[in-house]
């Protein structure tokens, strides 16, 4: 099976990086975008340099895995494991130690934010989930998580299999493989999922909101006046710095360097419009169609009173207080199921 195979196979089932997902949990994708990448109305995003690096690392990582413990790892590049009964399940590991009845996961993380005393089971959740899934379609009792850290530091977790867990996250599983199957998108949308759900606006159609999206668009008002406020005073501050330094590259207080104010050098620019007017047959053959995007503006100003504190005061916290959803950056691995 070659990569492109290995990659379409994924859509035919739920993988193990997959599992958080499932549940809402995953830090890069959400619940929706899920379904729609399963149900082929979104795309896989690409390969980036972290997920790059997380596989070029992974043999070095698994190699460092059996200085410590001794084992024995037999590996499976681009095979994909199905449980012995439920067909939507599928895994591909980073190893099987032949000793002992364990699933390896190589992992790479810029930082340890997340992640507890080696030798724990203090992982990230979503490595936690993708960990249940492993066990049950794998049949171990354990997987461990070697892990390579941002400063070059090694350390090696261990999750025993909790069966209580494996059970809950199977019927999530099984819910969401039966929304897939009946092409039923779920319920729950996240802020960056807008877009996929609803790629075409119909012209001339007008939704109709009621208190509360006029609290919130009352709050993302008075949040983008703020923001300007904020852009104007860091210019001002900024320029204060900038007139202390001078001519000097840097300014220090009390032994310490504050701020530095460095010459750059000037980037190359390529002159896009010149060449199009130059060369316009060439032009053409490298143009490419963007992908489908459409345009927010905020407007209505009458309506969108901003001495309204209450509306504000009640949906800005609210929001401010809801946790990121966007794909961190914290943690990288190698695309698997």
């Amino acid at each position: 099976m070659n990569r492109t195979q290995w990659l379409e196979m994924r859509k035919r089932g739920i993988g193990g990086s997959d599992a958080a997902a499932v549940c809402n949990l995953s830090p890069w994708v959400s619940r929706y975008r899920l379904w729609a990448i399963k149900t082929g109305q979104a795309e896989d995003d690409p390969e980036n340099e972290a997920m790059r690096m997380g596989s070029l690392l992974e043999p070095v990582i698994r190699q460092r895995y059996v200085d410590e413990t001794g084992y024995t790892v037999k590996t499976y590049p681009l095979e994909i494991f199905q449980h012995d009964t439920i067909d939507f399940m599928l895994a591909s590991v980073d190893g099987l130690p032949v000793e002992v009845d364990v699933v390896l996961e190589c992992k790479t993380a810029r930082s340890k934010r997340g992640w507890g005393e080696p030798g724990t089971d203090e992982v990230p959740l979503h490595y936690r989930l993708q960990g249940a899934h492993y066990m049950a379609v794998m049949d171990r009792m354990q997987v461990d998580y070697a892990v390579l850290f941002g400063d070059f530091d090694f350390a090696i977790y261990h999750l025993e299999r909790d069966y209580d867990l494996e059970d809950s996250l199977i019927e999530e599983e099984r819910e969401f493989w039966q929304l897939v199957l009946d092409r039923t998108p779920p319920d729950e949308l996240e802020p960056g999922d807008a877009l996929i759900r609803w790629p075409d606006a119909v012209p001339a159609k007008t939704a109709s909101g009621g208190p509360e999206e006029r609290g919130v668009a009352t709050a993302l008002s008075v949040a983008k006046d703020f923001n300007k406020r904020l852009e104007v005073l860091i210019d001002k501050l900024s320029g204060r710095l900038k007139v202390a330094i001078g001519d000097s590259e840097a300014l220090e207080i009390d032994g310490e360097i504050v701020a530095t104010w460095k010459n750059a050098a000037t980037p190359a620019r390529f002159d896009t419009a010149a060449f199009r007017v130059a060369h316009p047959d060439i032009y053409a053959q490298f143009v490419r169609p963007a992908g489908k995007t459409r345009r927010f503006l905020l407007k209505g100003a009458k309506c969108l009173e901003t001495s309204n504190q209450t509306k504000t005061n009640i949906f800005l916290p609210r929001l401010l207080a809801e946790p990121d959803s966007s794909p961190s950056s914290e943690a990288t691995d190698s695309l698997q199921p």
